[in-house]
């Protein structure tokens, strides 16, 4: 299903991505896996949002408010063990 709005959209698509982000690696993360060795996959996250239920890491972002774009986020609970990993295009 996203493939076919990610090329059904493509025209329209702006996505950010985090400097040191890739496919591949982010392909490897699973849940479990400790927030150290998601950052040695993949680097530094564009932001770190966190509370005390724990943190979404955001790999990808918009480069406009209603760009429609390639989700990427890693969320993790209070213990910084992965507990979803985001993968989808966004359709805004």
């Amino acid at each position: 299903e996203n493939a076919f709005w990610r090329t059904l959209m493509t025209p329209f698509t702006g996505t950010i991505w985090a400097k040191k982000f890739s496919e591949q690696n982010f392909a490897k993360i699973r849940p479990g896996m400790p927030r150290a060795e998601v950052e040695a996959l993949l680097g530094s996250p564009l932001r770190k949002d966190c509370s005390e239920k724990g943190c979404m890491w955001v790999y990808s972002n918009q480069d406009t408010g209603t760009a429609d774009y390639d989700r990427r986020w890693v969320v993790t609970d209070p213990t910084g063990r992965v507990t979803e990993v985001r993968h989808e295009f966004y359709i805004d």
